[in-house]
């Protein structure tokens, strides 16, 4: 009975349990097929290799874009006649010769005349980023001879020899004021016994003169052409002495230098006189010194950054050299690699005050190398969204404007250190990136001149508490030690590359000593960061890196920027270039294609930090990206504007049309120039020359030309209000305006005979014009040029025919 009734379901409900099969078997086909699909479309869509579109964007297109965008860029000219008077061409840089070197932990010191060699491990306090931990000194043992210390010898004092001035009875020897120290205005001369440290050497000139060789000062009376009997150091040289059996005499009168008590054995800090008693045997001085001796050195050093002590023999000054260079970091080098949507190097080199015209004025081999040898693109564009580098670097570095960021600032209540802003350098280091941040002028550090820095170190690799260091042995401008402080830098970044060969690396270098006070200075690096590029790219670093190498603003101060258009102009206008490996090019065509078409169009540091996003996350978009778009992406030229970019109206470098006097000089000279044109092209053949009349200029009805909007024009400097530290802008009159021959003009005007209404657009580059685009008839033409329709029709709108009908009009 139960078979029977199983068999009289499956009889009844058979048509349906088919359909059911049915429908699972299409249902189950249909959702492969759409995955299968959806998948190579996702395949097709973002493989870049397999990317054709319709090419690679012409000049022309993109010459067209650049016009019609929303914002349209002043094109400015690097050397440009308004600030050729602050261009300077500078003397080479001159530091010295390094007599250490540090790299791949090995430190090695090789000279002459060197008496011993210390160095010191320096390392960051825990939670302080003020201050620096110098470890005990550690002496370098002379490969070439064992003997340390130096050799010490005697000489008689004689003009051109130097060293201690010794009393021959007490061994007490010559000294400033206080046994070891820099004399400080009119110092007596005294005797100490702490000798033959360099505090305490001289040298007698060839005339006699006896010069404190630190301080640059001599011995002198201190009333010279008296019977005074006194001694100090002094700036001027004109107390002559003599030699004569050992004792010193004041030349040409019987006055030696001996003790004041006149006694053998005089007690420290005595003064020196002149006094009558020349006795040879009691006051009779030598010379003593230090000589040093062929040395070299090599040690291992597990550390980044040191501190190197050389003291050398005779008069030449002991030397400090600081070295830097990057550790290998077991728990670094080991951390766990997640591939990045766009698996390159990410290298960032940043140049305070320098934008982009000055880059070109400035760096030209490195410009040039960029241009023609890297695949490089630079961002016309680029733009600033505040005043000076916290500004920019809180936006490229967090994508966070600065006012909008936890209270860091100093003295604020409940500020706090900036740690806990949201870092690029933190999101590239969970996907097993190593990093490294260095910026080498620490008293204006960008997180650290108004706000509390770091508690702790943002990146694998930090460099700020060696440059609190190092800046202590600055002795000539834009040196340190023997060393070009940019130099310190750029090897620091290529000890990162050969120290991980085989990490992911994001590093970001803050070149702020080189330019801040002149901008004419970072033509000191061109050569050093060319010779960079050029070794990176021969070890093949550059074949996997994104390199930006970019200015944060340009120049902010001095005369160019207070006294022309152009100046302000080039403080909101920062050179930024992005140089990308050649199999990105291929690989990701459409990408590159999009980099180099928002190259044309405005862009700010926001759009820097979509872009350092997008490489981690591609092919999706990146999160949490507030303002700004990758570069990656193609921008909207026609919706890109400052507003939608973070850029304030006074900071905006785009161009607005703004109304000019009729009675304007140059309108004249442009209008008559126009009206040229137009007669050029009705003489272009003798036919139509003979059929058309010459036009003249009646009248200019109206004008207006490109230029920076009237906040930027009249912009002086930001302040401090309620939102941010510089966000209130200080107004006052127009700056000169030195764009006037360097712009484009709208001009309408009327002409005569034909009493007709033109409009024109007239591009003036270093006051030679020329036509932008067509020349338009805004009136109507009627019969005027009836006897040219049927033959030259591209001339009808000029043509005044000469036939009795038009002149009984002008009649």
């Amino acid at each position: 009975m139960p078979y029977q009734v199983f068999r009289h379901f499956r009889f009844v409900f058979h048509p349906f349990i088919r359909f059911c099969k049915l429908l699972r078997r299409r249902i189950k086909t249909t959702i492969t097929t759409i995955f299968i699909t959806c998948s190579l479309m996702f395949y097709l869509v973002h493989n870049d290799s397999l990317y054709f579109g319709f090419g690679e964007d012409s000049k022309e297109y993109l010459d067209y874009i650049s016009k019609t965008a929303s914002c349209k860029l002043p094109k400015l000219n690097p050397f440009h006649r308004s600030i050729l008077p602050y261009i300077k061409n500078l003397q080479p840089l001159e530091c010295g010769r390094s007599i250490s070197t540090f790299e791949k932990d090995v430190l090695r010191v090789e000279g002459e005349n060197i008496v011993s060699v210390y160095y010191r491990t320096l390392t960051r306090p825990d939670g302080n980023d003020d201050a620096v931990n110098i470890s005990e000194p550690i002496e370098i043992p002379n490969l070439l001879n064992k003997h340390v210390g130096g050799k010490r010898a005697e000489d008689v004092i004689k003009p051109g020899g130097y060293g201690c001035i010794v009393h021959k009875i007490s061994h007490k020897c010559l000294h400033p004021y206080g046994g070891i120290g820099l004399p400080n205005g009119l110092q007596p001369v005294v005797f100490h016994e702490n000798c033959c440290e360099k505090a305490a050497y001289f040298q007698m000139e060839k005339d006699g003169a006896i010069k404190h060789v630190q301080s640059n000062r001599c011995i002198r009376q201190k009333r010279p052409g008296t019977i005074g009997t006194d001694i100090t150091l002094h700036q001027k040289c004109d107390t002559k002495f003599e030699v004569i059996d050992g004792y010193i005499k004041l030349k040409d009168k019987d006055l030696c230098l001996q003790p004041a008590s006149r006694r053998d054995d005089p007690a420290n800090n005595e003064e020196i006189v002149l006094d009558g008693d020349c006795n040879k045997e009691r006051h009779s001085f030598y010379f003593n010194f230090l000589e040093g001796t062929q040395f070299k050195g090599e040690v291992t050093v597990n550390t980044d950054f040191i501190r190197v002590e050389i003291k050398n023999g005779g008069t030449a000054d002991d030397v400090i050299e600081t070295h830097m260079q990057t550790n290998f970091k077991k728990e670094v080098g080991e951390r766990k690699i997640i591939p990045a949507g766009i698996p390159v190097d990410i290298v960032m080199i940043m140049f305070d005050s320098t934008s982009a015209a000055n880059f070109i004025r400035k760096m030209p081999r490195t410009y040039k190398y960029l241009k023609e040898t890297l695949n490089t693109v630079f961002l016309n564009g680029q733009t600033i969204v505040g005043d000076g580098t916290t500004a920019q670097l809180s936006a490229i570095l967090t994508g966070i404007p600065e006012h909008h960021q936890p209270e860091s600032r100093k003295a604020f209540r409940n500020a706090k250190p900036v740690d806990n802003w949201r870092w690029i350098f933190k999101e590239y280091s969970k996907q097993g990136y190593v990093t490294m941040y260095s910026e080498d002028s620490p008293a204006v550090g960008a997180f650290n001149y108004r706000l509390m820095g770091f508690r702790d170190p943002p990146t694998d690799h930090y460099s700020r508490y060696f440059w609190l260091e190092a800046e202590n042995y600055v002795k000539k401008v834009h040196c340190t030690g023997n060393q070009a402080i940019h130099n310190l830098t750029l090897n620091y970044l290529l000890s990162l590359f050969r120290t991980y060969k085989k990490n992911p690396k994001f590093s970001l270098l803050n070149f702020s000593n080189l330019v801040h006070r002149d901008p004419n200075a970072i033509t000191y690096a061109d050569g050093d960061l060319l010779n960079l590029l050029q070794t990176m790219t021969k070890e093949s670093y550059l074949d996997n890196t994104f390199l930006f190498i970019f200015g944060d603003h340009g120049y902010r101060f001095g005369g160019m920027r207070k006294q022309t258009l152009q100046g302000k102009l080039e403080e909101r206008l920062p050179h930024f270039s992005i140089s990308v490996p050649k199999w990105f090019t291929r690989q990701h065509r459409r990408l590159y294609n999009n980099l180099k078409f928002n190259s044309r169009l405005l862009t700010s540091p926001f759009d820097i930090y979509a872009t350092l996003k997008n490489t981690l996350s591609y092919p999706w978009a990146p999160k949490y990206v507030m303002t700004g778009q990758s570069l990656l992406s193609k921008i909207d030229p026609y919706k890109r504007t400052c507003g939608n970019v973070g850029v304030r109206d006074h900071w905006c470098p785009c161009l607005v049309m703004e109304k000019v006097s009729v009675k304007d000089e140059v309108v004249r000279e442009l209008a008559t120039f126009a009206v040229s044109s137009i007669n050029d092209q009705n003489n272009d053949t003798s036919t139509t020359s003979k059929l058309c009349l010459p036009l003249s200029l009646k009248q200019v009805v109206q004008v207006s030309r490109e230029m920076p909007s009237h906040t930027v024009q009249t912009f002086k400097f930001s302040f401090k209000n309620k939102e941010c530290d510089s966000c209130g802008a200080k107004l006052a009159a127009k700056a000169v305006n030195t764009m006037v021959k360097d712009t484009l003009y709208q001009i309408q005007f009327t002409t005569k005979p034909n009493n007709a209404t033109y409009e024109v657009s007239i591009s003036l580059n270093g006051g030679v014009a020329s036509i932008d685009g067509e020349i338009s008839r805004l009136d109507s033409i009627g019969v005027q040029a009836d006897c040219i329709k049927d033959t030259f029709v591209h001339l009808i709108k000029f043509c005044y025919c000469k036939t009795k009908t038009n002149f009984k009009q002008i009649n």
